[in-house]
């Protein structure tokens, strides 16, 4: 079984050694007690305290039991035996293992409970991000080469001590309901790996997965508000991957390119880009003149969503696919009616829901950018946006709604897991939070959301 970090730190691996001694001498006293027992009463006769037919019987079965005694008695000898000798290498795996994880946290480095090698969340430039994540790469290969001896030390030692058990007849116990097996019960098959195991082609997806997704929300660099030549403001959040989130606060006065004059108040946008530039989604939300709000979503591959609450509170929402399915949001919807959180598994989204003005539209402020500093977690609106949607149309009812978690770093027990957290429970937002069709790490979600709601 591959422990968390946690667990293999509680194993008290030294302790084994001494166990195994005492098992050894608990059945040597066994042997001993018995044999003197039966010594005593084959000494009865001569001491003419006891003899005959009654005595031959009772001499016989102590006999027998002495013989059952040493049974026992090399049973725990072998059993002991096997525990000292089968402990050291666990031990010294275990050892080797913790060791190596705390010459990498020297470093800008750290190892998660799952054995998954991260960046720290420090600020840092294009180049040393790059260099990291080279020194990351290779220190998990490092870090997976040293679980996997633990691995293999403790399956060498629960097999030897299944083997030297077996040789005085121990047989592993089947448990049966209605005279059926059940597999997976304790004393039928070896615990389940608690995380992604290096040893196979998904768990190094996994550990990959973890990876991209941290360094694909976590900030390494950002830029303060800056007027540009039509009053608008820009900033940008720049994260460990070279993703980015731009975040524009429009002049309501002024005019938006070849657009022409907005006269929208307070209308902020953050637009998502991937790593090569290319743009995964764009979130935007303002107010009218009359008092209406609107925040609308766009994803690459054509996905929108859109929320309009009226200035009397009614609030209405759809979604739309690329070639025109559409899924309406009722407006006692728990998306509604539950806000969004600021958190998704931990990473930011950005977006207020406006509690307090007569109903819970998500949205966006113009604060946006100061609340999001060098190592926070920030995955961007449109992720936020996306993952509720997914919940609230999934949940079988309104106390089963929650937000997904995004990564294996940040889950908080969420419905959905995207990436590696999906790629084990096998969620339908696996898709979002994977690499599929050689998309960047989020930039299928709007695919996943539009199939799942539009069908």
């Amino acid at each position: 079984m591959l422990p968390t970090r946690n667990r293999l730190s509680g194993w008290d691996i030294a302790t084994l050694p001494g166990t195994g001694h005492a098992i050894t001498t608990a059945g040597q006293i066994v042997e001993d007690a018995v044999a003197a027992v039966s010594t005593a009463c084959a000494m009865l006769p001569e001491m003419q305290a006891w003899s005959g037919t009654s005595h031959d019987a009772a001499e016989e079965m102590f006999r027998r039991a002495a013989r059952m005694g040493a049974t026992i008695s090399d049973y725990s000898d072998g059993i002991g035996t096997t525990l000292n000798t089968q402990s050291y290498p666990f031990g010294h795996a275990k050892d080797a293992l913790l060791a190596g994880v705390g010459d990498i946290e020297r470093g800008d480095l750290w190892v998660t409970d799952q054995w998954v090698v991260l960046i720290r969340p420090i600020p840092m430039t294009a180049e040393k991000a790059k260099a990291l994540r080279t020194q990351q790469e290779h220190n998990q290969s490092a870090v997976n080469q040293l679980l996997t001896s633990v691995d293999t030390a403790d399956d060498a030692l629960a097999n030897a001590l299944v083997v030297t058990a077996r040789a005085y007849g121990f047989v592993m116990p089947e448990i049966k309901v209605a005279g059926v097996p059940v597999p997976g019960m304790p004393g039928i098959t070896a615990p389940a790996d608690e995380v992604p195991s290096p040893a196979t082609a998904q768990g190094l997806l996994q550990q990959q997965q973890i990876r991209n997704e941290d360094a694909a929300v976590t900030v390494r660099e950002t830029t303060e508000l800056a007027l540009d030549s039509n009053g608008n403001k820009t900033s940008t959040i720049t994260m460990q991957d070279g993703s980015k989130h731009v975040t524009t606060v429009w002049n309501s006065q002024g005019y938006k390119g070849q657009s022409g004059p907005t006269f929208r108040l307070d209308e902020v946008s953050v637009t998502h880009f991937d790593p090569s530039g290319r743009q995964v989604s764009d979130t935007r939300s303002w107010e009218e003149f009359d008092g209406d709000r609107h925040t609308e979503v766009s994803w690459a591959d054509g996905t929108t969503a859109s929320f309009h609450q009226y200035a009397d509170g009614f609030r209405s929402g759809s979604v739309t696919t690329r070639d025109g399915r559409s899924a309406q949001i009722d407006k006692d919807s728990t998306f509604f009616t539950h806000p969004i959180p600021t958190l998704v598994g931990g990473a930011m989204t950005g977006i207020d829901t406006h509690v307090t003005q007569k109903g819970a539209l998500p949205g966006l402020t113009e604060d946006l950018s100061k609340k999001v500093g060098v190592g926070a977690k920030f995955a961007g609106p449109a992720i936020g946006i996306g993952t509720t949607l997914y919940d609230t149309f999934s949940a079988a009812n309104a106390q089963d709604a929650c937000v997904a978690g995004i990564s294996g770093t940040m889950s908080t027990g969420g419905s959905i897991g995207l990436g590696a957290i999906g790629a084990r429970f096998g969620g339908p937002l696996l898709a979002a939070g994977g690499s599929v069709g050689g998309s960047w790490v989020f930039g299928a979600i709007g695919a996943a959301v539009g199939e799942n709601l539009c069908r």
